[in-house]
């Protein structure tokens, strides 16, 4: 059975207590705006309330320089790197067959890092050697083809 006499008092005493924080709160509010910083309710509320500003400041000086400072982006698009690796992969996956498999050494393009072309679809192992797969390869995957 539930004692709901000591539930009711937990209850009370928390009330009691948010209340008088809350209250606390308010008169340092009203020490704010009437420019009593030094004269706040609750002890060591100015220097809080300095160093929270301080802070701030400090913050917003470092995001401008950051801003200023920052490399410029690019507008849209990829690397040029970015584009000569996959017009390589498109080269090099261009020797696959879909039907007839081709081992890696009978390749004239090389092809690095064949695993990844597997894992992600482009390629089937099929005996000793790769299929390609019907999966389209593009060089800007989100643009056009």
């Amino acid at each position: 059975m539930l004692d709901y006499g000591s539930i009711y008092q937990q209850y009370a005493r928390l009330l009691a207590y948010y209340e008088t924080s809350a209250e606390n709160v308010r008169a340092a509010i009203r020490s704010l705006a009437r420019g009593e910083l030094d004269r706040a309710p609750m002890p060591g509320w100015a220097a809080t309330v300095r160093a929270a500003a301080t802070l701030e400041a400090s913050a917003r000086v470092v995001d401008q320089w950051a801003d200023q400072h920052a490399a410029p982006r690019r507008a849209r698009g990829l690397s040029r790197a970015t584009r000569e690796r996959r017009a390589q992969t498109i080269r090099a996956l261009a020797q696959f067959d879909r039907h007839e498999p081709r081992r890696r050494e009978d390749l004239r393009i090389p092809v690095p890092g064949i695993g990844s072309l597997v894992r992600r679809g482009y390629l089937i192992r099929k005996g000793n050697g790769y299929i390609r797969s019907a999966k389209p390869y593009r060089l800007n995957p989100t643009g056009p083809a």
